[in-house]
C-alpha cells in the first residue's frame, strides 16, 4: 500500500518517467490500454470489473474488516499484472474475486480470534458469500472429585497471567479425605507468561503445603503442557529450566 501512496509501483508509465524506453500496453483489457498507476488499480477494465463486484454501502458502524479490505483489493490488481507480465500466466476476474473471498475470509477469521470481529464485518462476509464459521463447540467434560486413599490429601492449583505476558499470580486449595479445605493460598509473581505461572503455581502449592507439614499429596492442576512436562520428566523450555529442577526435587 505504501508503494500506491508514494507512486512507486513500476508501470509503464514510472518507467518512461526516469527514461526507459518501452512500449506502453497494459495486460488487463481486451484491446491494451495506457498503463498507469490508476489504470491497472482503479480505471481499467479489469479494477473496475473488481471494484464493481462489491459496492459498499454508507454505514455509520464500518468495522475492522472494512478497513482491511482495500489493501486486499489493491495488492490483487497488481499481484494478477506482475504474473501476466513475469510469467505469462492471464488470471480471469472470477479467479481474482475467489481470491478476494478467501483473503477476506482469512481476515474474518483472524478479527474472530481476536475477538475484534463487528457484526458489520459479518454482514461484509456474507455479502462476499463468504461462509461465517459460527462459535466453536464446545463439548461438556464431567468433573468429579476422586476419592483419596486414607492419609492423603489432594493439592488443586492454577495459574495464569493477564496479558500473556503481563501481571501473573497463582492460587490453591488444599483439601482432605472428606473434601474439606485444609489450607488455601495465593501469591503474586509479577510478570510472566501463562507457561510460568503454571508451573510456578505447582511449585509454590507442593512447598507451601510440606511447609506446613502435608507431604502426601495429590496433586490436581488443568494445564495439558506442564502435565505433560512431569510425565515425560522433561521441560523443553530452555529458560524455565531452573525452575524445573526445584519442581522435580519436590516431587
Amino acid at each position: 500500500m505504501w508503494k500506491d501512496f508514494t507512486n512507486s509501483l513500476s508501470v509503464d508509465v514510472k518507467l518512461h518517467s526516469v527514461g526507459i524506453p518501452i512500449v506502453c500496453k497494459c495486460d488487463c483489457c481486451s484491446m491494451g490500454g495506457y498503463e498507469d498507476l490508476n489504470h491497472v488499480l482503479a480505471i481499467g477494465n479489469f479494477a473496475k470489473e473488481l471494484l464493481n463486484r462489491y459496492v459498499v454501502p454508507k454505514v455509520r458502524i464500518w468495522g475492522q474488516l472494512l478497513g482491511l479490505l482495500p489493501v486486499v483489493i489493491t495488492w490483487l490488481p497488481w499481484l494478477r499484472r506482475y504474473r501476466a507480465r513475469v510469467e505469462g500466466i492471464s488470471e480471469s476476474i472470477n479467479h481474482v474475486w475467489m481470491q478476494l473471498k478467501y483473503w477476506s475470509a482469512g481476515i474474518g477469521d483472524k478479527l474472530k480470534s481476536t475477538k475484534q470481529q463487528s457484526v458489520r464485518d459479518i454482514k461484509i462476509l456474507k455479502d462476499l458469500q463468504v461462509h461465517v464459521r459460527g462459535p466453536k463447540q464446545r463439548s461438556p467434560c464431567l468433573v468429579h472429585w476422586s476419592q483419596l486413599i486414607a492419609r492423603r490429601m489432594k493439592l488443586n492449583v492454577d495459574g495464569g497471567s493477564r496479558g500473556n505476558p503481563g501481571p501473573a499470580g497463582v492460587e490453591g486449595v488444599l483439601r482432605d479425605l472428606d473434601g474439606n479445605v485444609k489450607m488455601a493460598f495465593s501469591v503474586s509473581l509479577g510478570n510472566g507468561t501463562n507457561n510460568f505461572a503454571k508451573l510456578l503455581g505447582l511449585l509454590h502449592g507442593i512447598q507451601i503445603d510440606q511447609e506446613q507439614g502435608f507431604v502426601d499429596l495429590d496433586v490436581e492442576l488443568d494445564f495439558w503442557v506442564v502435565v505433560h512436562w512431569i510425565k515425560e520428566k522433561r521441560c523443553n523450555t530452555w529458560y524455565f529450566e531452573d525452575f524445573w529442577e526445584e519442581v522435580m526435587e519436590v516431587l
